[in-house]
Formats: structure tokens, C-alpha cells, sequence
């Protein structure tokens, strides 16, 4: 060992206190955990708002259920790593448990067709059967696309606010 080390390890085992440390508390206002939190949920946001626009383009057609599940899967891992990076209790934001409900609403909606194809092949194979099942997804997708559309308005709102900032800081 190196003489310095040796020194060191010798005052640890001795009991003797050698590091002294000073800890500043850090003064983290609310104010700035949420805009922190806005910029980062700002990214999710917008796959969200890309999604239902995708869902607007052509309102005849649907997703395909490979495509619906595809989507929701990233979205669902976009979401676990966001959660994953909390650390001031943001799960609390009305934002985010509105993009909560969008990922399970979209989660939910695959899961159901999925059910319903396999179901439907046995035993619910009848035109009333499958416009059921339909009408079914698409209230569970209007769930998602319900909360997407109040994502929507927050992130207007954000974006509106930072653009005034932006715009007093020029001045």
C-alpha cells in the first residue's frame, strides 16, 4: 500500500474521526420541481398528442392491433422511465396521472382486442358480437384520447407560459 492509504487506513481503524463533512441544505422550491418536471413530461406529452393525431388523420380507418400494441408499449416504457426518474413526489401532478391513464387506457384497449380475437374466433362470431367488441375498443381508446386531449391544453398552457419568458427575458 502506499504510505498515504496506509495512514489513512491506520486513523479509520483507530476510531479516530478524519473526514469531516459539511452538508448545505439544498432550498428546492415546488415552483421549480414542476418546471423541471413540465419540460421533462413535455416529451411524453407529445408522443401522446402524436398518437391521437394519428388516430384523427384518417377517422375511417383504425390502427391495426400489432400497430395500436407497438405504439402503446413504447409509450408504456417511456412512461416507466419518467416514473422511474421522480423524486419529489411528481406522481402526484394532475398532468401526470393524466398520462398515467392514457398509457393503462391504451394498455387496456390492446389487451381487450387481443381477448376479443381469440374469444371471438370460438364463440362470438356474430356481426352484433363484433360490433359489441368494437364499440367496446373504442370507448377504451376514447378513455386515452380523453386524457391525451387535457394533456393537449397543459402543454399549450406550458408552452404559452414559456414563450412569455422567453420573451420578457429578451427584453
Amino acid at each position: 500500500m502506499q504510505p498515504d492509504l496506509m495512514q489513512l487506513d491506520a486513523r479509520i481503524q483507530s476510531g479516530s474521526a478524519v473526514f469531516q463533512a459539511e452538508l448545505r441544505a439544498l432550498n428546492i422550491k415546488q415552483r421549480d420541481v414542476y418546471q423541471a418536471y413540465l419540460d421533462r413530461a413535455s416529451l411524453i406529452t407529445e408522443k401522446l398528442i402524436h398518437v391521437k393525431a394519428l388516430s384523427e388523420k384518417r377517422p375511417n380507418e383504425r390502427f391495426s392491433l400489432q400497430r395500436l400494441a407497438a405504439l402503446s408499449h413504447a409509450l408504456n416504457l417511456e412512461n416507466s422511465a419518467f416514473r422511474n426518474s421522480f423524486t419529489h413526489g411528481e406522481e402526484q401532478f394532475y398532468s401526470y396521472q393524466l398520462i398515467q391513464q392514457a398509457v393503462l387506457a391504451m394498455e387496456d384497449a390492446v389487451s381487450y382486442w387481443r381477448q376479443s380475437n381469440e374469444v371471438r374466433q370460438l364463440y362470438r362470431g356474430t356481426a352484433l358480437d363484433l360490433a359489441e367488441d368494437d364499440e367496446i375498443l373504442h370507448l377504451k381508446l376514447q378513455t386515452a384520447y380523453s386524457a391525451i386531449e387535457q394533456l393537449r391544453g397543459i402543454e399549450k398552457v406550458r408552452q404559452a407560459l414559456h414563450k412569455n419568458l422567453m420573451d420578457d427575458l429578451d427584453r
